[in-house]
């Protein structure tokens, strides 16, 4: 049982206790005055298609190098104006993980105010993003179909999918994750996405 928890607070919980491999992340938020916690497990999957190679490919077991250290627990407020906050036209990303916390993906908080569109391509990444405030909308580039956005809704880019994000009438608040993980200043190239860590 989780207690005393409030909006804003990550949880990286480490390896699993029942004896698997995955490792859990968990995020809270206040909704309606009661608590809603939502989690992600790693390994994310059993194989990745890229529609830039256009193959399908089932990786190895997944091997992640954990640093020894005590449970990570960050409150967005302390993220806030510093080096792990990085902003670019239309877009805020408050990057709660990284991948020198050794979680296999990164997990953000992004804020795309209202009126904003940006137009986005993932080429190296994938992407799942869920909204936890206000509303716009996605449009596919594939299809030509739009999606409404508001706080509930989630999109994965699982084909790192070109589209174009809208801010709607308010502020959307939204909690991504990033497959590979994210080292930490990355911002938009020319095609709107972010270039792969060769490190």
């Amino acid at each position: 049982m989780i207690t005393g928890e409030k909006a804003g607070i990550l949880h990286k919980l480490g390896a699993c206790d029942q004896g698997c491999d995955s490792i859990s992340n968990r995020g809270c938020r206040a909704r309606d005055g009661t608590l809603s916690v939502f989690t992600l497990l790693y390994p994310l999957s059993l194989g990745l298609h890229s529609t830039v190679t256009g193959r399908t490919k089932r990786p190895e077991r997944t091997v992640i190098q954990q640093v020894e250290q005590d449970m990570i627990v960050r409150d967005i407020k302390d993220i806030i104006g510093t080096e792990r906050e990085v902003e670019g036209p239309g877009w805020t990303s408050r990057r709660m993980l990284l991948k020198k916390d050794g979680m296999g993906f990164s997990f953000h908080e992004t804020i795309i105010p209202a009126g904003a569109e940006l137009h986005l391509w993932y080429k190296y990444h994938l992407e799942a993003v869920y909204c936890v405030a206000g509303n716009g909308s996605i449009e596919d580039l594939g299809t030509g179909e739009t999606h409404q956005i508001y706080d509930g809704v989630m999109y994965a880019l699982n084909n790192n999918d070109r589209h174009i994000l809208r801010g709607g009438t308010e502020d959307m608040r939204l909690i991504c994750t990033f497959n590979p993980p994210v080292t930490g200043r990355e911002v938009h190239d020319k095609d709107g996405a972010y270039l792969p860590d060769d490190s």
